[in-house]
């Protein structure tokens, strides 16, 4: 049974530090533009909880035209981003799809945090 509390606090840390080092990757070396919201995505867990998460358009520096979904969604992004606004964000070179929008991830980092903490908890209690 200890294997399995490794695993489950292991698996939390692990989605933190990915989370993480996503994040601060697209803000060190992401390249920096600005997109217009298109469109929203709703996504329904099965406890009928609606997730909304932004789609952005934005052109690279080499020209071309990316619309790409955001990783991250709220209940209320609907509400917080409007259609049409332009919004900054940074964007991975080699993959343009992978993008965040400035100041948006940081509810993810910190919601992820809260996982790596259980992690940590769990395995200290497994120990």
């Amino acid at each position: 049974m200890n294997y399995l509390g490794y695993l489950v606090g292991g698996i939390f840390i692990s989605l933190f530090v990915w989370v993480t080092a996503r994040s601060l990757y697209l803000r060190w070396w992401g390249i920096a533009t600005t997109g217009i919201i298109v469109a929203f995505e709703t996504d329904t867990s099965s406890e009928g909880q609606d997730t909304h998460k932004p789609v952005v358009a934005f052109t690279t520096q080499e020209g071309l035209r990316v619309e790409a979904k955001s990783m991250y969604g709220t209940p209320t992004t609907n509400t917080y981003f409007r259609l049409g606004e332009t919004v900054a964000l940074r964007y991975a070179a080699r993959n343009p799809a992978c993008f965040a929008i400035d100041g948006y991830e940081v509810s993810a980092v910190l919601f992820t945090f809260f996982f790596a903490l259980m992690g940590v908890l769990i395995i200290w209690q497994f120990s």
